[in-house]
C-alpha cells in the first residue's frame, strides 16, 4: 500500500537528517586527522565550507525532487492538503522564494552563521577551542541543517501542490549543463581546500629538505591518489529525481545536457579510464615536485598542492559530465512513461465522459 505524502516525507526527512550527520562526521573526521593544532583560519575555513557545500545542494535539489515524487505517484495525496496550498500572504511567499528557490542565499547565511559561531567559540573558551569545532562540526550544524531542511521541506511540498494544481511556474532560471558543473566543482573545491591545507603542519609535508626529499614526494603521491580516489565518488553523485522534476517543470535547459561527455567519445571502459587516472595522478605528482624544486625558490605547500590538484580537477569535470549525462538521459525515460500515464488517463477520462453522456442520451429516451 503506498504511504501518504505525509507518511512518505517523514521517512524521507529521516534518511537525509542520517545522511547529513554521516557526512559532517566524515568531513570533520578527516578534518581533525589533517591538522595538528587547529588555528582559527583553518577552523573557520572548514566549517564554512562545509556549510556553504551542503546547504547549497540540499536546497537545490528539493523542490524538483518532490516534483517528481508527486507527479509519479509515489505518495496518496489527501484532497486537504490541496486545500491548504495558500499564497495571499505576499510577505511569507517573499520569504519562502528567497530561501527555498535560492540556494546560494542559504549557502551564504549558512556560511556566515558558522564563521560568527566559530569566532564566538574562540574568543569564549580558547583553551578548548579544537573540541568546540569539533562539536559544532558534528552536532550544532547537522541540527542547524536539519532544521533548514525541515522548512525546505515545508515549502517545497507547497510549492509542488500550487505547480500541480495552477501549472504555474514563476522560477524562470534554468539550470543548465555548464551552471552544474561548474557550481559542483566549486563545492567540491571548496571543501577539498579547506580540508587538505591544515595537513601541510604535518612532519611528513614538511619542506624543511625542500621539493626534492623523498619522504615529501611519497607523501604526496600517496595524498593526490586517496584525493583522486574521493574526487571520483564525489563524481558521481546523484540527481536523476531531481533531473526529473527539473524535465517536468521545464527548469532545465534540455539542449545543453544532451552534448556527449569526452569520455564517452575518447574514453574506453571504465577500468582503462581508472588505470589512466591513476597513472596521470603519479606521474603529475612527480613532475609537479620536481619542477617546483628546479624553477619554484619559494617553499609553499599550498602553491605545490593546487598545481597537483589541477588534473585531479578536470578528472573530476570530466567525470561529473558523464554521470549527469547518464542521469539525464535517464530522467527523460521516466518522464516519457509519466507524460504517457498522464495521457492514458486523460483518454480514460474522456472515455468516462462520453459513456456517461451517451447513457444519459439512452435515458432520455
Amino acid at each position: 500500500m503506498l504511504p501518504t505524502l505525509k507518511e512518505y516525507y517523514v521517512r524521507y526527512a529521516y534518511l537525509i537528517v542520517m545522511v547529513i550527520f554521516v557526512i559532517c562526521s566524515l568531513l570533520m573526521f578527516s578534518f581533525m586527522r589533517n591538522t595538528t593544532t587547529i588555528s582559527l583560519i583553518d577552523a573557520v575555513a572548514a566549517l564554512c565550507s562545509i556549510a556553504f557545500a551542503i546547504t547549497y545542494n540540499l536546497v537545490r535539489e528539493q523542490r524538483n525532487y518532490w516534483l517528481y515524487v508527486i507527479r509519479s505517484a509515489k505518495a496518496i495525496i489527501d484532497p486537504n492538503d490541496l486545500k491548504k496550498v495558500d499564497y495571499t500572504d505576499k510577505s511569507a511567499y517573499a520569504k519562502e522564494f528567497s530561501i527555498t528557490r535560492q540556494p546560494l542565499i542559504s549557502a551564504i547565511m549558512s556560511t556566515i552563521a558558522a564563521a560568527i559561531l566559530t569566532y564566538v567559540s574562540y574568543l569564549a573558551i580558547p583553551n578548548y577551542f579544537t573540541y568546540c569545532v569539533f562539536f559544532i562540526g558534528i552536532v550544532v550544524y547537522p541540527i542547524a541543517a536539519c532544521g533548514i531542511y525541515y522548512y525546505i521541506l515545508k515549502y517545497s511540498i507547497a510549492q509542488t501542490l500550487l505547480f500541480l494544481t495552477n501549472k504555474k511556474n514563476d522560477y524562470h532560471q534554468k539550470n543548465n549543463l555548464t551552471t552544474l558543473i561548474c557550481w559542483d566543482l566549486f563545492n567540491y573545491t571548496l571543501v577539498n581546500l579547506a580540508l587538505v591545507l591544515p595537513i601541510a603542519n604535518r612532519a611528513d609535508f614538511s619542506l624543511k629538505e625542500g621539493y626534492y626529499s623523498i619522504n615529501f614526494i611519497g607523501a604526496m603521491l600517496i595524498l593526490m591518489i586517496i584525493v583522486g580516489f574521493f574526487t571520483i565518488i564525489t563524481a558521481k553523485a546523484q540527481r536523476k529525481y531531481s533531473f526529473i522534476g527539473e524535465l517536468l517543470s521545464g527548469e532545465i535547459d534540455a539542449v545543453s545536457m544532451q552534448s556527449t561527455p569526452i569520455i564517452q567519445k575518447y574514453g574506453s571502459t571504465i577500468r582503462t579510464n581508472y588505470l589512466w587516472y591513476f597513472f596521470i595522478c603519479i606521474i603529475w605528482t612527480i613532475f609537479s615536485c620536481v619542477f617546483f624544486g628546479t624553477f619554484i625558490p619559494v617553499k609553499s605547500f599550498t602553491a605545490i598542492y593546487l598545481f597537483c590538484l589541477l588534473p585531479i580537477l578536470i578528472i573530476f569535470c570530466l567525470e561529473r559530465h558523464l554521470s549527469l549525462y547518464n542521469q539525464f538521459h535517464y530522467a527523460t525515460i521516466i518522464q516519457h512513461h509519466l507524460q504517457q500515464d498522464e495521457n492514458l488517463v486523460e483518454l480514460i477520462k474522456n472515455i468516462d465522459k462520453q459513456a456517461h453522456a451517451r447513457q444519459v442520451e439512452i435515458k432520455k429516451i
